[in-house]
């Protein structure tokens, strides 16, 4: 295990392909059991805490960068930080430029959502184009509050608490 850990990403895939299922992803026995009690170890859960965190902070100062102010924009980065690692230059380009073409008097709720869905809309637009509209989905249901991913009906501010209200900085 611990030269795997050294190995390559290209050499770690494979590793990792070969204990899962092909198609719906899930790992076989003795790995699934193994990992269930890694996670549910204290050391393991504080390693996701720290990652976790870092994420945020990133989702934090995308937030600052793109001039939003709500939770469900917190969420929206926070997600993509997750999913997708990152907003690479040219969408970042993009999102700005269809920023600027916003109504001037929209009054700051209503804009807040269209630049989430704008920001939704862009970031599912440069993924692989396999998964583009899985992508979508999860992005415009953090922009719109709701919506409907994978089969599940989620609803931000009744489930979680994520609403259209400022974040705390």
């Amino acid at each position: 295990m611990e030269v795997l850990l050294e190995s390559n990403n290209e050499e770690q895939m494979e590793w990792v392909r070969s204990i899962q299922h092909p198609i719906h992803h899930y790992f076989f026995e003795p790995w699934k059991g193994l990992f269930k009690a890694l996670g549910r170890t204290r050391q393991f859960q504080n390693i996701q805490v720290k990652q976790a965190q870092d994420f945020f902070q990133v989702a934090r100062k995308w937030c600052k960068e793109y001039n939003l102010w709500s939770e469900r924009a917190v969420a929206l980065m926070f997600d993509i930080r997750v999913q997708n690692g990152s907003i690479q230059g040219y969408v970042k380009a993009q999102i700005f430029r269809d920023f600027s073409e916003l109504p001037e008097d929209l009054d700051d709720d209503t804009k807040e959502v269209a630049k989430l869905r704008i920001i939704a809309n862009r970031r599912a637009e440069a993924a692989n184009p396999k998964w583009i509209e899985d992508v979508r989905r999860r992005k415009l249901c953090c922009a719109n509050g709701e919506g409907i991913v994978f089969g599940h009906r989620y609803h931000l501010e009744s489930q979680y608490g994520i609403g259209l209200r400022k974040w705390k900085s």
